[in-house]
C-alpha cells in the first residue's frame, strides 16, 4: 500500500459518509473491519518509520534533536520500561520518607498527623487505578466516589 493509495481511501470516505445512512449493516461490518485493518497497517508502516528514524540516531546519522524546513522539529526519545517493582519495599520507603517529611503548623507547632502526611506522600508518588471489584468486596460502592456515564457503544469482530 502506498501513501497515495491511503490518501485516496481517506478521501474516498468524504464520499462514503453521505451512503452510511443507506448502508446495510452487514455492508457497515465490511466497512469496520476494512477500516481496522488500514488502521492496523498505518500503525505497522509508521512503527517502521520511527524505528527506521531511530535507528539512524543510534547510527550517528542525525541528532537527537533536528529542526526540518516545513516540517518542525524531530526529536527521539528513549522510554523507560520499568518492571519487577519491589512494591514491599517501595511502601515501606515510601511511608517511611513521608514519616520524615512531616511538617509542624507555624501557628500551633503542631505536626500534622501521620495518616494526613502519609496520604499527601502517596498521592505525590503513587496515582491509584481503583479497583471496582475490590472496592465493593470491602462495601464501598465505587459509584459514591466517581462520576460514572455510560462509555460509547462498540462492535467487536470476532
Amino acid at each position: 500500500m502506498t501513501i497515495a493509495s491511503i490518501t485516496e481511501m481517506l478521501q474516498a470516505l468524504d464520499v462514503l459518509g453521505t451512503e452510511l445512512e443507506d448502508a446495510s449493516p452487514h455492508t457497515l461490518a465490511i466497512y469496520i473491519k476494512q477500516g481496522r485493518e488500514l488502521i492496523a497497517n498505518l500503525r505497522t508502516f509508521v512503527d517502521t518509520l520511527e524505528a527506521s528514524y531511530a535507528a539512524a540516531w543510534e547510527r550517528g546519522e542525525v541528532g537527537k534533536q533536528v529542526t526540518y524546513e516545513g516540517l518542525g522539529t524531530v526529536e527521539v526519545k528513549r522510554g523507560n520500561s520499568r518492571t519487577q517493582w519491589d512494591h514491599e519495599t517501595l511502601w515501606a520507603t515510601v511511608v517511611a520518607r513521608a514519616l520524615d517529611e512531616r511538617q509542624a503548623d507555624e501557628e500551633s507547632g503542631e505536626f500534622e498527623r501521620e495518616g494526613d502526611v502519609i496520604q499527601r506522600v502517596l498521592r505525590d508518588c503513587a496515582t491509584p487505578s481503583w479497583k471496582v471489584t475490590g472496592l465493593k468486596r470491602h462495601g464501598i460502592d465505587p459509584d459514591e466516589y466517581c462520576t460514572t456515564k455510560w462509555g460509547d457503544l462498540g462492535v467487536v469482530i470476532l
